[in-house]
């Protein structure tokens, strides 16, 4: 309550997860003017229960030795993904593991449990009932959860005992406890949704008005060239500077959870790999303006897509892949959204050797392999254009025509570190801009030395400046 007092704040919605959406639940029954709403997401109104009192002992028996152990780590991601049996569910496992033992302080987080040991039920009744006022929630809610979340039984709970005028219901299937990692296009949407209902989302944006003039290839933010930082977790990559490359866009798709990168080119137009797209189209989103996708994202992120144009001499991997996909809602130009310079000339031919640069949140799969965010930070890399003549020893089937090759096997960079459909860059030291030459599109495995293949853009811009 002292926050709202210390910044006069008059009421608010309140958006909470797990422990978080339990305290603004105990927080809207006793200052119930205070809340507009509230936005749950995997929340318990019940006390501990005897199993879950024995499975949160074991974990803190080494409390008083003030470090992480493996009970200990095992059971806050147990709490908050769940089961990890899921390979996607496995490798957010891991990044929250990396996570905890590296940025949250133990004790900090060993008090917390503590705190959660003791919690008492709360008891909400619907606001028909002959309670009291204050015991049921005078304003909407809406109870968020996962088909295979741990604490699915308790959101239904809860929910059961609001107000069903005023409550809503929303559990996104294939989904485990870390809804806002796992689902965060279509938690968005629903709580846009909600926000909509309580009269709190109004267009004022012109779609048709710009309010800053996009200007091809610069940045508010400069990346640091070449990047030295270090990312021991994925071979060759390194973590590129928050929105140092704000054209950068990640393209997944909704229902297979899939991922690929690509460029903004225009204000409502994106460049990708055909291959990332090709399989249900009318699943695909778009999220902008991010460079950290670990659960830090609005519902601003997200760009709902009105069209997808693959080239239309597109064959399966891995000729012409390249495709565009134009917004429903123009992008808004900001020091984290801009777009990429395209070629100045059809069929721009590359020096071998010259300095390129590739981005992406992949790092885990070789490329040419749609992922699931296989690393949640943007990474940056270092490659080196190749002869044709190389490519060609390399690949039999490399078309000059088509594609680019390219690589760094010194530094052990290459397109791994920046998934399909991610940029190709080269920066033009003239004016300073970054122009988009290629995307990703198969190959790269830095075991065997093969250079990573980008589909050429000066090869396909006629194609592409139709749709812009």
């Amino acid at each position: 309550m002292s926050i709202f007092f210390l910044f006069s704040i008059k009421s608010a919605i309140g958006f909470g997860v797990g422990l978080g959406a339990n305290v603004l639940v105990r927080f809207a029954l006793k200052y119930s003017s205070k809340i507009n709403g509230l936005i749950l997401v995997n929340c318990s109104t019940r006390g501990v229960g005897w199993l879950e009192g024995f499975s949160l002992k074991w974990p803190t028996k080494d409390i008083p030795e003030q470090r992480w152990t493996e009970s200990l780590l095992n059971y806050l991601i147990w709490h908050l993904v769940g089961s990890t049996s899921e390979s996607t569910q496995y490798e957010l496992a891991n990044d929250l593991r990396d996570h905890l033992e590296n940025n949250c302080n133990v004790r900090n987080v060993i008090k917390l449990l503590n705190s959660y040991l003791k919690r008492t039920a709360i008891l909400i009744s619907q606001s028909n009932t002959k309670m009291k006022p204050s015991q049921s929630l005078q304003c909407s809610v809406i109870n968020i959860t996962g088909s295979s979340s741990p604490h699915k039984d308790d959101v239904i709970d809860t929910n059961n005992q609001c107000d069903p005028a005023m409550t809503s219901y929303v559990e996104f299937s294939d989904c485990s406890g870390a809804v806002l990692d796992e689902q965060p296009a279509k938690l968005a949407e629903s709580i846009r949704l909600f926000l909509q209902g309580l009269g709190y989302i109004q267009h004022t944006f012109d779609p048709n008005k710009s309010q800053r003039v996009f200007d091809c290839g610069t940045s508010d933010i400069p990346p640091i060239l070449p990047a030295k930082m270090d990312t021991p977790r994925v071979t060759g990559g390194l973590s590129a500077v928050d929105h140092s490359f704000p054209w950068m866009v990640n393209v997944v798709n909704l229902k297979s959870l899939k991922s690929c990168g690509g460029a903004i080119i225009g204000p409502d137009t994106i460049v990708t790999a055909a291959h990332c797209i090709i399989d249900q189209p009318e699943y695909i989103t778009v999220i902008a303006g991010a460079a950290n996708l670990f659960g830090r994202l609005n519902l601003f992120n997200y760009y709902a897509v009105s069209q997808v144009i693959v080239h239309p001499n597109y064959i399966s991997c891995c000729d012409n892949d390249v495709a565009i996909i134009k917004l429903k809602k123009v992008l808004e130009r900001s020091e984290m959204i801009n777009s990429i310079c395209l070629p100045a000339e059809q069929n721009q031919e590359l020096k071998p050797e010259t300095t390129a640069f590739i981005v992406g949140w992949g790092g885990k799969y070789p490329s040419g392999d749609l992922n699931t965010f296989g690393s949640f930070h943007l990474k940056q890399g270092l490659v080196y254009i190749k002869s044709n003549d190389y490519c060609k020893q390399i690949y039999g089937t490399f078309d000059e025509r088509d594609e680019i090759c390219a690589t760094n096997t010194h530094d052990n960079v290459d397109s791994r570190e920046g998934d399909s459909g991610g940029p190709l860059m080269i920066l033009n030291k003239t004016d300073n801009r970054w122009y988009l030459f290629g995307v990703t599109s198969h190959g790269a495995n830095t075991q065997t030395i093969q250079p990573g293949v980008y589909s050429s853009i000066s090869a396909k811009l006629d194609f592409i400046k139709k749709y812009l």
